[in-house]
């Protein structure tokens, strides 16, 4: 059954849900910005962005192999061309992936005031970096409020369920499975499921010396007795493990 210090537990990370949220949001924030601050802190890049650059017509002066680009190994070029900006001769340098213009030939540039040369637009830069941080901030919006989701739901599920009567008691045992996470392994198909090992995540661990916590140190390895709560859910389960005076409520998925 679910000790009266356990429950307290999970009411008290239930009230941190808030704190998880504002937290995930900030992630989410900061890699928005990520592709715009790695953008802008390359010489002219800046000033690129902010529409500083003029779009002129230049020659091509030279073209180059320098090393490959792309997944499928494409060779890059540095493409040299200058241009003529008020009377005076400029030049500037750039590299393209495949398909790059011949010597001699006529291009279409934006050109800014430090030199740097760029063939694409400032507008088409924005809505790439734009498109690449509504991206990356959906990718880390959706993996920080699913996992914060999980977790909430597993812990009222522990708390609707914790004080009911539990199964009868199934010998399992458990052990590292890498990256932090668990693997317990039982004999009982018929009543956890036919995958005789599964990952588990750990809720709460009281220790022999009564300290309960959130760890899954190295010390609950080992066999265990464990108990099911009783649940309508036929995939999510919470169980009580116990061995000794040491208690560890856990929640994995039967089937």
């Amino acid at each position: 059954m679910l000790l009266p210090e356990e429950a307290a537990q999970a009411r008290h990370y239930l009230a941190r849900i808030p704190r998880y949220t504002l937290v995930t949001v900030l992630i989410t924030l900061a890699l928005a910005a990520v592709p715009t601050l790695i953008y802008v802190s390359f010489d002219g890049h800046l000033d690129h962005l902010l529409g500083k650059d003029k779009q002129v017509t230049a020659m091509v002066d030279d073209v180059r192999p320098d090393g490959t680009c792309g997944r499928s190994r494409n060779t890059d070029h540095r493409v040299e061309v200058s241009w003529m900006d008020d009377g005076e001769r400029r030049s500037g340098v750039y590299y393209h992936c495949k398909n790059a213009p011949v010597r001699g030939s006529t291009i279409q540039v934006w050109a800014g005031p430090s030199g740097h040369v760029a063939i694409d637009s400032p507008a088409t830069d924005r809505a790439g970096l734009t498109a690449l941080s509504v991206i990356l901030a959906g990718i880390a919006l959706t993996i920080g409020t699913s996992a914060l989701t999980a977790t909430r739901n597993q812990y009222r599920q522990l708390l609707l369920q914790g004080h009911q009567p539990l199964s009868r008691p199934i010998a399992v045992e458990l052990n590292p499975a890498g990256k932090g996470s668990i693997k317990m392994k039982h004999a009982a198909p018929d009543i956890i499921g036919t995958k005789r090992s599964r990952r588990v995540r750990v809720m709460f661990h009281r220790s022999a010396s009564g300290k309960t916590s959130l760890s899954e140190g190295a010390g609950i390895w080992g066999t265990w007795w464990l108990q099911l709560t009783r649940t309508t859910e036929r995939k999510k389960q919470i169980g009580l493990l116990t061995r000794g005076n040491e208690r560890c409520w856990v929640y994995f998925r039967r089937r």
